[in-house]
C-alpha cells in the first residue's frame, strides 16, 4: 500500500548524508564512519514514522498559558503538552543492538571534536560549518529567546551545534532537569544552579526522546510559567529570573532547540527569533515550527515595538566564483534541490487553494481578506438566464454530452 511505499522509500536515508554535509562537515583529523542507510538514519536522529506523521499532520492553534488566559475568550484547540494531566508514562523500549552500536559512534565523534572544540567548533566554525557560524551571529544580535529548528537532532544538527553552543566565548550550558532516585518532583542539578553557571546563558534541548513529562517542564520552564511549575522548580526557575518578570530577555533560557517532536502542539512565549537550519520537503512542517513562536497573544505581555519576530532560513550554496562546480544538479547543493522541490508543492497547493477560494459562494464576502490575489469567479448580470446546471446529475450529464459531441462536430467540418 502507500503507506509501505512511503516507508520504504524514506528508510533508503536518500540524500541523508548530502543533506547533514549542508549544515556540517567533519574536520580531515575526525574521519565520519561509513554506515548502512539504516545506521545513517538512526545517527542523524531522524523518527521516520514521526516523519510521516508530521507529513501529514493538520496545525492547531493552541490555548495561551493561565498566565494570559483571562485576556482571550477564544476556544480552545487540542490540549498543548504544558496542559496535558499528568499520567504514567509506559517505559520506553528497550535500545537494539544497533540503536547502542550508533549511540556509541556518535559519542565518539562529539567528544573527539569537543576535544578541540575551540579549533574546531569556536575558531574554525565558519570553514566547518557557515551555517552554524552565521546562525550564532544572527542569535547575539537578538534582543530576547530564539527557537531553532532542525530535522536532525544527534550529530550534523542539534547535537553539533549544542557542541558549538558550548564551546563560543558566551560558553552556553545546557538548561536540564533531573528526577533524582527516589524523589518526586524534578528539579535542576545544583552545578547548573551556582552563581558561575547562572551568570551563563542556557539553551533547552526539546527532542522526541525525552519523556512527556519532562518534555512539559522544559517548556513551562522556557515560558518562566512559575505558577504552573511544580514548586522545587519553580522556585528554581525564581532563582534565574532574577526579578524580572518572564524570559522576555533569556534570562532562564535564551535558546530553545526542536526538532520534528516540537513542530506542533507547543506555544512558546516572547520568542524573537526562529531559527530554521534547513529546509524540508514540504513547507507546512516549516510553517508549523514558525508557528510556535508566534502564536495567539504569544508577545502581549511585551511593549508594543517589541512584538516582532524574525525568521531565518538557511541554505547552503556553492561559491561558484570560486571554482566550486562539482555536482551534475546545475550547481545546486541539496539545501537547494530540497527548497526547490518544497517551492514547488507550495506553488501547486496555492494553485488548488486559489481555485477553491475563487469558486466558493461567498468569495466577494470575503474578498478584502482575499486582497488583490484572488478573482472571484462570477458571471455578468443578466449574460445566463438559465441554469449553470441540471438539478438532476444524469441529465446534466447528458446535456453536456451532448454540447461535447456538437463542438467537436463542428471542430471538424
Amino acid at each position: 500500500d502507500l503507506y509501505a511505499q512511503a516507508t520504504q522509500t524514506l528508510q533508503t536515508g536518500f540524500k541523508a548524508l548530502s543533506r547533514a554535509a549542508c549544515n556540517w562537515v567533519f574536520p580531515e583529523e575526525v574521519e565520519r564512519p561509513k554506515m548502512s542507510a539504516r545506521e545513517k538514519v538512526a545517527a542523524l536522529g531522524i523518527d521516520q514514522e514521526r516523519i510521516i506523521a508530521a507529513d501529514l499532520a493538520v496545525d492547531t492553534e493552541a490555548p495561551p498559558p493561565p498566565t494570559i488566559a483571562a485576556a482571550t475568550e477564544e476556544t480552545a484547540a487540542e490540549p498543548t503538552e504544558a496542559a496535558l494531566p499528568d499520567e504514567p508514562e509506559p517505559p520506553a523500549p528497550a535500545p537494539t543492538a544497533e540503536e547502542t552500536a550508533v549511540a556509541g559512534i556518535v559519542g565518539t565523534l562529539l567528544s573527539e571534536l569537543e576535544a578541540k572544540g575551540d579549533e574546531y567548533l569556536n575558531r574554525g566554525l565558519a570553514t566547518y560549518s557557515p551555517k552554524y557560524a552565521a546562525i550564532l551571529t544572527n542569535i547575539r544580535a537578538s534582543p530576547g529567546p530564539v527557537l531553532v529548528y532542525s530535522q536532525f537532532k544527534t550529530m550534523e544538527g542539534l547535537g553539533i551545534f549544542a557542541a558549538a553552543l558550548r564551546a563560543a566565548p558566551e560558553r552556553y550550558m545546557p538548561l536540564d532537569i533531573v528526577r533524582p532516585a527516589g524523589a518526586t518532583e524534578w528539579e535542576i542539578p545544583a552545578g547548573l544552579m551556582t552563581p558561575e553557571a547562572r551568570a551563563r546563558p542556557r539553551y533547552i534541548l526539546y527532542t522526541g526522546d525525552q519523556d512527556l513529562e519532562k518534555r512539559r517542564l522544559l517548556l513551562q520552564l522556557y515560558n518562566a510559567d512559575v505558577a504552573g511549575l511544580p514548586p522545587r522548580l519553580s522556585a528554581q526557575c525564581a532563582e534565574l529570573l532574577a526579578g524580572a518578570p518572564d524570559n522576555r530577555d533569556g534570562r532562564v533560557a535564551r535558546i530553545f532547540m526542536i526538532t520534528q517532536s516540537g513542530a506542533e502542539g507547543i506555544s512558546l512565549f516572547n520568542t524573537r527569533q526562529v531559527h530554521v537550519m534547513e529546509p524540508y520537503w514540504n513547507n507546512v512542517r516549516i510553517q508549523q515550527v514558525i508557528g510556535r513562536a508566534i502564536r495567539l497573544c504569544s508577545h502581549m505581555n511585551l511593549p508594543w515595538e517589541e512584538r516582532t519576530v524574525e525568521v531565518y532560513r538557511y541554505l547552503s550554496v556553492f561559491d561558484v566564483a570560486k571554482g566550486q562546480k562539482y555536482l551534475p544538479d546545475m550547481n545546486l547543493t541539496t539545501d537547494e534541490i530540497i527548497f526547490d522541490i518544497a517551492g514547488k508543492k507550495q506553488r501547486l497547493a496555492d494553485g488548488l487553494a486559489e481555485i477553491a477560494q475563487s469558486a466558493a459562494v461567498d468569495c466577494e464576502l470575503h474578498a478584502f481578506e482575499h486582497g488583490e490575489t484572488i478573482k472571484c469567479f462570477k458571471f455578468a448580470a443578466g449574460a445566463r438566464p438559465a441554469f449553470m446546471f441540471h438539478p438532476d446529475w444524469q441529465k446534466d450529464l447528458a446535456a453536456a454530452s451532448t454540447v461535447r459531441a456538437a463542438a467537436a462536430g463542428a471542430g471538424s467540418i
